[in-house]
């Protein structure tokens, strides 16, 4: 668990990415690898800016306070 969270961004970036690729594949029978890129990597930025503006983090523990 401690991998899934440490990399969660590129996680979620390589699955955004394989599916829109996949996906544009399957519809138009063409690979788009640069506008998928911008893509994913849009909505990615886009779920850290909602992470950060409702600070969905976890609260720090009492000793790291200190």
């Amino acid at each position: 668990m401690e991998f899934v969270r440490k990399y969660i961004y590129i996680i979620f970036f390589i699955a955004l990415w394989l599916n829109f690729v996949i996906w544009d594949y399957v519809r138009d029978e063409e690979f788009k690898f640069v506008e998928n890129t911008f893509q994913a990597l849009f909505f990615v930025l886009f779920y850290i800016f909602v992470r950060w503006l409702f600070g969905w983090d976890k609260p720090k523990k009492d000793e790291d306070i200190e």
